[in-house]
């Protein structure tokens, strides 16, 4: 079931949802049986669709109504990534490296976003099916991880259980350890890491996970 949210999430998702076949106002209209002119208004923002109207314009394009609350999800961290979630237009000062242009520092938000989308995604897949994916390499999970910023890297772990693994978080201690005498910045992030892993594991642990 979607949930309600923020009227310019559920217009943009509105808007995605008919996008993503190609089809006009009238087209998704025809397709769905909401009148054309509310479709207008929600795509405007005008009018916020009930969760029941959104489960039958998504039932009309195709899209699996378990996937909505994800999309609106994803859609909502996009606008925060691409203007700081403040309607300014303007990409949030805590992207852009000091070398980056703000093309570049757009594709890393937009990467960010669509990374936890995926993790989200999947989250979702798991639940539904009741059976989780076999746990990955501790080395190839940190890699997806490393190109993110530590505060996305900690929301991404939080967010897809495929990180919270005892492999995963005694990997992270060892690295932590190793590259402490190099590196003491990437060393205390790997440690809080391991940290944060070793927290979710106790409070939500897998059901390959040792007791």
């Amino acid at each position: 079931m979607a949930r309600a949210g923020d009227s310019q999430d559920l217009a943009a998702t509105v808007t995605l949802l008919r996008t993503l076949r190609g089809w006009s106002k009238k087209q998704l209209a025809d397709a769905s049986g909401v009148d054309k002119s509310r479709i207008s208004r929600y795509e405007l923002g005008k009018e916020t669709p009930s969760a029941r109207t959104l489960e039958r314009l998504a039932a009309a394009t195709g899209l699996p109504v378990f996937l909505l609350e994800p999309v609106r999800a994803f859609i909502h961290r996009l606008r925060e990534s691409t203007v700081g979630g403040n309607g300014s237009g303007t990409v949030p000062k805590a992207f852009p490296q000091p070398d980056e242009t703000p093309k570049q520092a757009l594709g890393a938000a937009l990467e960010r976003a669509l990374c936890q989308a995926r993790a989200e995604l999947k989250l979702q897949a798991e639940r539904s099916a009741g059976n989780p994916a076999p746990p990955l390499d501790p080395e190839t999970l940190w890699e997806q991880l490393r190109p993110f910023a530590d505060a996305d890297r900690r929301l991404l772990v939080r967010n897809a259980r495929e990180y919270q693994a005892p492999l995963f978080c005694e990997w992270l201690g060892a690295e932590s350890l190793r590259v402490s005498a190099t590196d003491p910045s990437q060393a205390q992030e790997l440690a809080e890491l391991a940290n944060l892993v070793a927290e979710l594991i106790r409070h939500h642990p897998r059901p390959d996970s040792c007791s």
